[in-house]
């Protein structure tokens, strides 16, 4: 080998080296990505959880407040 080829040899693996390096950058970036869409998807569904309960409750009050009017009226009229 002569030194013009341990030069080349020794910019190829600089090289290749960086190369390595932004791939590494990129897969911690698409990782960090993928981790933040997961965690925007676990988000929208626990808030869609939290409005179905929610929208549960409200409505079992309603009814609450629907049958305890109508046993008031009745209690009005028998009266």
């Amino acid at each position: 080998m002569t030194a013009v080829d341990a030069e080349d040899w020794v910019e190829d693996l600089k090289s290749s080296k960086a190369r390595i390096e932004e791939l590494d950058a990129q897969i911690k970036e698409a990782k960090w990505q993928h981790d933040l869409k997961i965690l925007k998807y676990e988000k929208e569904h626990l808030q869609t959880e939290i409005a179905d309960v929610l929208d549960t409750k409200q409505g079992v009050i309603s009814v609450r407040i629907k049958r305890t009017r109508e046993a008031l009226a009745k209690g009005e009229h028998a009266s």
